[in-house]
């Protein structure tokens, strides 16, 4: 078994989940004939950058299945069993039982400490695994070897099946989730690179946050140190950016500033690049009123919110030294220059 997890993505062959840890799922046999291939809106940014409020209007239209940080499935819903977007525990949630039901014969099939290893050593940021992202062939080939996209392919599939969703948005930020569907026969797939000013990312993960969804109601993340959180920030836009190559007509660049600014106007944009009719004051009337639950995995604490209010999240220009406004600005200049940023 830990051969199976461990072993590399590479030429030596399909990186594969280790026998029986989705009960009788089988990676290799295709999906139940469908008379439409799913939408899916990858939502690609670094953390603290408003994937979230996006991610919770979305899905307050008919035609949109907003599931939240879908790569924190297996550890926070399978495993730890939080709380989902709509209230109900994960694994009492009618969506996503019946979504487990359906591509796997259900949520107690799921060997939970075997796909949370597995999906950490294969579609998470680090070593090898980005050293690849940097080689074009190597970047697009990434989804033919690995059993990641096909139980990707599966949940998808199993969420537009269930919910009758025209499109389903995945914020989990990932940029391999995008990158394994690439080629998929079942998937088309949509990236939207979120950008914020880093000096707000950083500002936000350098402080603790409340997670909620589990027992006991809340508990603290852990705060970043400001090096690591920069880091980050730019690595993430960096390999973001490289998506744009890959899905020629399917790449759309949104600034958070820009969103929070006129939320109608590139709420509308939005819709028209995945190729859908969308009324913006339609939902932009209800989330000021009362937001519909979402069956969002996993994400900021505000997918539990009844009302948003969207205003500019600017707490770091009074909340950072200028030591750290100067450090983080020069760090990231050439990025700020890039996506138009004020130094």
């Amino acid at each position: 078994m830990i051969s199976a997890l461990t072993r590399r993505l590479g030429t030596e062959g399909r990186l594969q989940i280790p026998p029986g840890a989705l009960g009788s799922f089988d990676p290799e046999a295709p999906l139940p004939a469908s008379d439409r291939r799913v939408k899916v809106l990858f939502i690609v940014s670094a953390g603290r950058s408003g994937s979230t409020l996006i991610d919770l209007l979305l899905g307050q239209t008919d035609q949109i299945t907003a599931i939240g940080e879908l790569y924190a499935v297996w550890l926070v819903g399978v495993h730890d069993n939080v709380g989902c977007g709509c209230g109900h525990r994960f694994h009492d949630c009618p969506l996503w039982t019946a979504v487990f039901q359906r591509s796997f014969g259900g949520i107690d099939e799921v060997d939970a400490d075997a796909l949370v290893h597995f999906w950490e050593r294969n579609s998470e940021m680090f070593g090898e695994h980005m050293r690849r992202l940097n080689v074009a062939s190597r970047r697009r080939a990434i989804g033919a070897n690995s059993d990641c996209t096909p139980i990707l392919e599966s949940l998808y599939h199993s969420v537009a099946a269930e919910t009758g969703a025209e499109l389903i948005v995945d914020t989990s930020k990932s940029v391999f989730h995008a990158a394994f569907m690439r080629n998929s026969r079942v998937v088309d797939p949509y990236v939207l690179h979120l950008v914020r000013d880093p000096r707000g990312v950083v500002f936000s993960w350098t402080r603790p946050k409340v997670e909620l969804g589990y027992d006991g109601g809340e508990r603290m993340m852990p705060a970043k140190s400001l090096a690591v959180s920069t880091a980050w920030w730019i690595s993430i836009n960096h390999y973001a950016a490289l998506l744009e190559k890959d899905f020629p007509g399917r790449y759309q660049r949104l600034r958070y500033e820009d969103f929070v600014a006129d939320p109608e106007a590139e709420f509308r944009r939005i819709g028209e690049f995945c190729g859908l009719e969308v009324d913006p004051a339609q939902v932009f009337d209800m989330a000021a009123d009362a937001i519909e639950p979402t069956h969002s995995v996993w994400g900021n604490p505000m997918r539990f919110d009844k009302k948003v209010t969207i205003r500019a999240d600017e707490r770091w220009r009074e909340g950072l030294s200028d030591r750290e406004r100067r450090i983080i600005t020069a760090t990231t200049a050439p990025w700020l220059r890039k996506y138009s940023y004020r130094p």
